[in-house]
């Protein structure tokens, strides 16, 4: 049986562990429903100094993105 090089599996995990979809059991989310009051302070400091610009993704797909800082990163 052929083993798979290191490279490969940590390129498959870093697929299978990010598929682009925002995370939401985050910090901010989780004090923006009143969860953990320590957060909450942090996170209405920062909306309180967040700008009224409309989110645009950036050119590309998120794949080669995520290839890319791989890439970087173990280089």
């Amino acid at each position: 049986m052929k083993r798979l090089p290191a490279w490969v599996l940590f390129a498959l995990c870093g697929l299978v562990a990010c598929d682009g979809s925002p995370d939401e059991t985050s910090a901010g989310a989780a004090a923006m429903d009143g969860g953990d009051p320590e957060v909450s302070p942090i996170v209405a400091r920062g909306l309180s100094l967040e700008l009224d610009t409309p989110y645009e993704r950036p050119p590309g797909e998120a794949l080669h993105h995520h290839t890319a800082g791989f890439a970087n990163t173990l280089c």
